[in-house]
């Protein structure tokens, strides 16, 4: 790789777009210095003019990314500038239809005495409907479970990211959610519709990461163990069971080097536990340190 292009790429990674601009004025012409411009300018125009120059050339491994940014962004921007389909201004408002009922005494006060009849035979039905379901015995009442959604969740500004680099790659936390609340299945399951069950007393927390492969190939990553610290100092491991996962993320690909992967990993906690850092065993030798990721509070 190019050293510019590699040094604007690390850049990009540091959330500084101001440097990757001034690399890339020195840097050739190519499809991947467009792509890197196309993450770094500040103008809206300019960035999706960028990305469909890029998505229209086909030949290169960002065409099929930026045309989906691009479709996918458009897209967006019709739906804004479509006008709403209920246009409530055009309607009548309610002074006017107010004044328009009072207009037809003919008939008004006898619609008046039926709403008014029809009011007090609905409140004593509603009222009978209560003291019905008051006499019922606690057996015979049946409670509906209220199905958990998985919430939006806003991802860690760009630059508040943890980020930590080692042999194999570049690891970032994107997005941390204690509890999860998507669906969380064991590792070792075929089956991605059966929920695992956390212990007694216990939950499951999902952090999301970004990881820059550095090697010729990553066939795992993030390439390395990961444990997770609690602020007690308990430590949640996986060395000799396998780790439970998302069901709407099953499976790891494989990447080359400079290619990134957007992942999940998924611990089961105690109740309330405060989870205070990431453990990465990277080590080449077996006397080299572990590294340690503080997580943000």
């Amino acid at each position: 790789m190019n050293e510019t292009i590699r040094k604007a790429h690390l850049a990009l990674i540091d959330g500084d777009r101001d440097k990757v601009l001034e690399y890339l004025e020195s840097a050739p012409n190519t499809v991947e210095t467009r792509w890197l411009r196309a993450q770094s300018v500040l103008d809206e125009k300019q960035r999706l003019a960028l990305l469909k120059e890029i998505a229209e050339e086909g030949h290169s491994e960002f065409s099929a990314l930026a045309e989906k940014i691009f479709l996918r962004e458009t897209d967006y921007q019709q739906k804004l500038d479509s006008p709403p389909d209920y246009q409530f201004w055009k309607k009548t408002s309610w002074k006017e239809k107010i004044r328009g009922f009072f207009k037809q005494k003919a008939w008004s006060l006898g619609l008046l005495a039926t709403v008014l009849i029809s009011g007090l035979l609905i409140v004593s039905l509603v009222l009978q409907s209560k003291s019905s379901q008051n006499n019922l015995s606690q057996e015979e009442l049946v409670v509906q479970p209220t199905p958990l959604v998985t919430p939006s969740i806003t991802a860690l500004p760009f630059d508040k990211r943890p980020r930590i680099n080692y042999a194999a790659g570049d690891f970032s936390v994107m997005r941390i959610e204690n509890p999860t609340h998507r669906l969380v299945v064991a590792g070792n399951s075929d089956e991605l519709t059966t929920p695992a069950i956390p212990a007694v007393g216990a939950e499951y927390m999902a952090i999301q990461y970004e990881f820059l492969c550095r090697k010729a190939l990553c066939e795992s990553p993030p390439e390395v163990p990961i444990s997770l610290k609690l602020s007690d100092g308990n430590i949640v491991s996986y060395f000799s069971t396998d780790q439970p996962i998302l069901a709407e993320f099953p499976a790891k690909a494989r990447i080359s080097k400079d290619q990134v992967y957007v992942g999940w990993l998924v611990f089961e906690i105690p109740n309330r536990a405060i989870p205070a850092s990431l453990i990465f065993d990277a080590r080449e030798d077996y006397d080299d340190p572990l590294l340690e990721l503080i997580l943000p509070k």
